[in-house]
């Protein structure tokens, strides 16, 4: 609703989107979010496969809607209610500096130390880039600090090259690695490269060093594609890149990155993996009536009768974006939230 409302100034997309935060607001009270809630009713809760805890990749991600939800219906409080959760978490220390456990109860204490750049924690990182952004780039913002420091300790901590070359992000279990990366995780070098291209650090070496990180995992999400029919859902390093989980459900983030690294770099060869994955998503997932997920990549036979809403929403909204040459969305004068909703920057 709020994108359709930045694009066309139609007020009934704000009026609904007014609206419907009305409904949620339930939810948004309290330091952390609560998981979900029954419009119906206003009935609130968390996961019941996570009870009483609050997923940091959701408390993480409603800052970017919120904030321009604020800044189109003039009412600061809907920007309070994301700004109050980077607050509190920037209050409640991780072990590792900037590298957040996936789960965290309402008291401030992390119940598991998982830390993720992919399943549960990823967009809390992307959100911290994309709301300096948002906000005017300051120097002294507190997004700023918080993904910096965040994507320093990944950098420091997780990033790992395999033994056939290729680089990853690894997940953090206590104090011990696992050598794995979802699909999720390939939003990573998108956010990587955008943080390069807005000059996010002060010192230029250091955005260099992202842009580079961007361009390793880049190719390594570029490999899954094409060492099976189509990406599996996750890959292990034992120690060479070897199929994790094996189904395939439509995905965005591989494109994504590409999306934005074209933008950013303008090399072809970006356009060239996309339309290589374009072609494998038509061939190996279309069926009559829309497109399918994979049971197996292993056997394209293995078709789940589901199309994921994200599938137009997402991956085949960034390749349509992707093959234009003079896009009129960019990455300068919109920003993109977590579902592919480009949201415009304040001029």
């Amino acid at each position: 609703l709020l994108s359709a409302y930045g694009l066309s100034k139609d007020k009934v997309f704000l009026d609904k989107a007014v609206e419907l935060a009305e409904q949620l607001s339930p939810a948004l009270h309290g330091e952390l979010p609560k998981s979900k809630i029954n419009l119906a009713t206003g009935q609130i809760g968390t996961h019941g496969w996570a009870p009483n805890v609050a997923i940091i990749a959701e408390v993480g991600s409603l800052q970017v809607e919120m904030w321009y939800l604020s800044e189109a219906s003039k009412d600061a409080k809907w920007n309070d209610y994301g700004e109050k959760v980077i607050r509190f978490l920037d209050s409640k220390k991780p072990n590792v500096p900037g590298l957040y456990p996936t789960m965290i109860k309402p008291n401030g204490q992390y119940s598991q130390a998982h830390v993720s750049f992919g399943a549960l924690g990823d967009s809390l990182y992307e959100y911290f880039l994309k709301m300096w952004i948002l906000k005017g780039k300051r120097d002294d913002d507190i997004y700023r600090r918080m993904y910096l420091t965040s994507i320093q300790s990944m950098m420091d901590k997780l990033l790992v090259k395999s033994t056939e070359g290729l680089w990853y992000i690894a997940e953090m279990r206590g104090s011990s690695l696992d050598h794995k990366m979802d699909h999720l995780t390939c939003f990573a070098p998108g956010m990587l490269a955008l943080g390069y291209h807005h000059k996010v650090s002060l010192d230029q070496s250091v955005n260099e060093r992202h842009l580079q990180a961007a361009n390793d995992v880049a190719e390594t999400c570029v490999q899954m594609y094409m060492r099976w029919s189509i990406s599996p859902e996750m890959v292990r390093f034992t120690p060479y890149m070897t199929m994790g989980t094996a189904t395939n459900f439509q995905r965005p983030e591989t494109v994504e990155s590409l999306f934005v690294l074209w933008q950013v770099t303008k090399d072809d060869k970006w356009r060239k993996y996309a339309w290589t994955i374009f072609q494998k998503f038509e061939r190996h997932l279309k069926v009559p009536n829309g497109y399918a997920s994979l049971n197996h990549v292993g056997d394209t036979n293995s078709k789940a009768d589901k199309m994921e809403s994200f599938l137009l929403a997402e991956t085949y909204k960034y390749l349509y974006l992707l093959f234009q040459d003079n896009p009129k969305i960019t990455i300068d004068s919109y920003v993109f939230n977590t579902e592919a909703h480009p949201m415009p920057v304040a001029p």
